[in-house]
């Protein structure tokens, strides 16, 4: 979701510079990690807070949005590693290309190309996500996104180009795990990507279910999805979930702490290795449910469902 803004829309298990992991190890059956999604842009409480706020509550890892691999973006990550290590926070950043240098393929590519490489070159063991929900920028509207037919071709060829171009660049000075995926039910996005042998490490997913969703069917969702996103044969990191509008309609957790259990209970089988909750913070600023995702205000004090989250995490 990262506020909607996607590739072009106008206007996303590695040891992180020698730090705490960003993922479990890939190759190993690590527990899964439960993290947070944060934003650079968060106002009232600073990064020192946040960190603490989130290492309170029994969060292992933050994805944070960048736009660039620019000098400025280094030293944001450089500084946000760094104070995340002593809680023992691991980072992952998902980069969303730019929609002006994204206009043909191959200048999608070119683009995510350099940024990919600068940023590995600074972060070689950082493990990284390329783009953020491509399938609703690429979508035919009124479809469901579950066959490949449901994409625009001519918008489609330009999230290939940014997807190939920013994993060329991340492996060209790094090793780690490089994660590309979907959110809803867009498989027919994948199968487009695997038909075009567009490679990717990590299969990432968002999924928002609506608040009063009954646990029986929240349950039967996780494994219908979840066993074909295992299909893809790579690890799954479902890097963005909550329940729709976060606590704009209701204050029960109760939907969120069921989507855990869900995703909890098949961790193991389906090789989920971290699960991100969007998000830390409340965004007053912005419209509807994109105000009322956070787990806590915007000074860090939890809401009901920032404190169903730390019981389950953080027992007393």
């Amino acid at each position: 979701m990262l506020r909607r803004r996607l590739l072009l829309g106008g206007g996303a298990a590695a040891i992180i510079a020698g730090c705490a992991p960003s993922l479990p190890a890939v190759a190993q059956s690590a527990p899964m990690a439960w993290g947070v999604n944060i934003h650079k842009s968060y106002a009232n409480l600073g990064q020192p807070g946040v960190l603490a706020l989130a290492a309170s509550m029994g969060l292992r890892s933050i994805r944070v949005d960048i736009y660039d691999g620019g000098a400025a973006t280094i030293s944001y990550l450089a500084g946000l590693i760094a104070a995340a290590a002593p809680h023992g926070i691991g980072v992952m950043p998902v980069l969303v290309p730019n929609a002006a240098a994204s206009n043909t393929e191959t200048n999608a590519y070119n683009w995510g190309y350099a940024q990919a490489r600068a940023l590995a070159t600074a972060f070689p063991q950082m493990t990284w996500e390329a783009t953020n929900e491509l399938d609703q920028f690429c979508g035919i509207p009124g479809n469901t996104g579950e066959s490949m037919s449901h994409f625009d071709p001519a918008k489609y060829v330009l999230c290939r180009g940014a997807i190939k171009g920013m994993y060329a660049g991340f492996k060209s000075k790094s090793s780690q795990p490089v994660g590309v995926g979907m959110s809803g039910r867009s498989f027919g996005f994948l199968d487009l990507l695997k038909r075009d042998r567009v490679p990717w490490d990590i299969t990432t997913w968002h999924i928002y279910i609506s608040p009063g969703t009954p646990a029986s069917e929240i349950d039967a969702g996780a494994e219908l999805y979840l066993t074909r996103l295992a299909g893809y044969g790579k690890p799954i990191a479902i890097t963005e979930m909550n329940q729709q509008d976060g606590h704009l309609s209701t204050s029960s957790p109760q939907t969120l702490l069921d989507m855990m259990a869900a995703i909890e209970a098949r961790a193991a089988s389906k090789k989920i290795v971290a699960t991100y909750i969007y998000e830390l913070l409340d965004e007053p600023h912005l419209a509807g449910g994109e105000a009322a995702y956070g787990l806590a205000d915007t000074y860090g004090n939890l809401n009901a469902l920032g404190q169903a989250v730390k019981a389950k995490l953080q027992p007393a």
